[in-house]
C-alpha cells in the first residue's frame, strides 16, 4: 500500500509540474501541437504527409495473416483461462490482469511504460503507412498520456476508410495487431538467447523462513540443487517430500563467489521462504554484472509481453478494437455484433473468475 500511494504521489507531483509550465507557456506548447486536456490529459497531434510505400501494400497480406493467427491465440488463451480456472484443464497459463501501480511497480513500471510507448508507436505507425499504400489518407499522427499510460494514434481519414475497398480495409485495420505480433516474436527470440535454462534469483527472503535461518540473502542465485541444475521443478519436488530431507546449495553470492549452502528440511515444511525468478545466462551476467542483465533482460520481457498482449487484445473482436472493427467489415453488422458480444464475454470471464 505504501509503495501504491508513493507511486501516485509522484504521478500527481509530476502533473502538476506539467500544468504549472503548461499555464505559463500555454501558446508555445499550443503551437508546437501540444494540448492539455482536465489537466491529466496531455495530447501531441501533428499533421503529416505520410509517404506512399508500395512494399507496405506488397506485404499487407502478410498482415491479414498474423492478424488471423493473433485472433486465434486470442480465442485460445481466454477459453483454456476460463477452462483452468474453473478446474477442468490442470496445465496452462490463466490470463492476468496487468495494472500498473498495483501489481506494475518501481521499476518494472518503467519498463512497463517504455515497452507500451514502443509498441502503440509501431501500432499506429503500421494502421498510417497500410493505409497511404492503399491510397487511403492519413490527417495526423501522435501520442497522448493520460494519466500515467501513454498511447499513441492515428487519424485516419473516415470519407477516405469509408470509400476504400474492402480489401484495404481490412489490411489497414489488420496491420495494426500484425506489428506487435511481429514484435513479440522478435522479443521472444531475444528472450530465448538470453535466458538460462537453469538458475533461480532471490529477490526476497521471508522473516522466520528455512532461507533466512540457513543465511540466504537477496540478490543469491541458486545454481545446483543436491548436484542437479537449480530449477523451479526440482526445488518444488525436493520441498514437497513428507520427509525430514537435506538439500545441497550450490549459490552464487551478490559478490559473485561460488558457496554451498546444506539445510536440514523437515518433513513438514514445504517452503523454503524465498521469492524467486529466473535468470539471464551466467556468461552475461559475468561480463556486465548481474544489475545490467536483469536490466536488460526486463526491459525485453516487458517489451515481449506488452506486444504480444496488444497485439491479442487488438486482433480481439471486442467492439472498438481493430478486431471488432475487422468483423464487421468480414461479416456485416448482425453476424459481427455476434462474434463482438462473444469476445467481450470471453475476456470478462477469462480475467474475473477467480484461480
Amino acid at each position: 500500500m505504501n509503495q501504491l500511494l508513493f507511486t501516485f504521489a509522484v504521478i500527481m507531483l509530476g502533473w502538476f509540474v506539467i500544468n504549472t509550465i503548461y499555464y505559463f507557456k500555454h501558446d508555445y506548447f499550443v503551437s508546437r501541437g501540444f494540448k492539455l486536456y482536465y489537466g491529466l490529459v496531455l495530447v501531441y497531434k501533428k499533421s503529416k504527409e505520410i509517404k506512399k510505400i508500395e512494399v507496405v501494400k506488397k506485404i499487407s497480406i502478410g498482415f491479414v495473416i498474423l492478424y488471423v493467427i493473433a485472433i486465434f491465440f486470442f480465442f485460445y488463451s481466454m477459453i483454456s483461462g476460463v477452462l483452468i480456472k474453473l478446474g477442468y484443464l490442470k496445465y496452462g497459463v490463466a490470463p492476468q490482469l496487468l495494472i500498473p501501480g498495483i501489481n506494475i511497480t518501481g521499476m518494472q513500471l518503467i519498463y512497463f511504460i517504455l515497452a507500451v510507448v514502443i509498441a502503440a508507436f509501431v501500432h499506429e505507425l503500421s494502421h498510417a503507412y497500410t493505409a497511404r499504400s492503399y491510397g487511403i489518407k492519413v490527417r495526423s499522427i501522435g501520442f497522448a498520456i493520460i494519466f500515467f499510460v501513454p498511447i499513441a494514434f492515428t487519424e485516419i481519414d473516415e470519407e477516405s476508410l469509408t470509400t476504400a475497398n474492402k480489401k484495404a480495409k481490412i489490411a489497414t485495420l489488420a496491420a495494426g495487431p500484425a506489428s506487435n505480433l511481429i514484435l513479440a516474436l522478435v522479443f521472444m527470440f531475444i528472450l530465448l538467447g538470453m535466458a538460462s535454462t537453469y538458475g533461480l534469483l532471490v529477490i526476497k527472503v521471508e522473516q522466520n523462513s528455512l532461507a533466512e535461518k540457513y543465511g540466504i540473502v537477496p540478490g543469491t542465485i541458486l545454481l545446483e540443487i543436491n548436484n542437479t541444475k537449480a530449477t523451479l521443478t526440482t526445488l518444488h519436488n525436493y520441498l514437497a517430500l513428507n520427509e525430514t530431507t537435506t538439500l545441497e546449495l550450490k549459490v552464487l553470492y551478490p559478490n559473485n563467489t561460488v558457496g554451498v549452502i546444506h539445510i536440514l528440511k523437515p518433513g513438514n515444511v514445504t517452503k523454503l521462504g524465498v521469492w524467486l525468478r529466473p535468470v539471464p545466462k551466467l556468461s552475461i551476467i559475468s561480463s556486465i554484472g548481474l544489475a545490467p542483465a536483469l536490466t536488460i533482460f526486463d526491459i525485453i520481457n516487458w517489451n515481449y509481453i506488452v506486444n504480444l498482449g496488444l497485439s491479442l487484445i487488438n486482433a480481439a473482436p471486442l467492439f472498438i478494437s481493430d478486431g471488432g472493427r475487422i468483423m464487421y467489415e468480414l461479416f456485416g453488422r448482425r453476424i459481427g455484433l455476434a462474434v463482438n458480444v462473444l469476445g467481450i464475454l470471453l475476456l470478462v470471464l477469462a480475467v474475473t473468475i477467480p484461480y
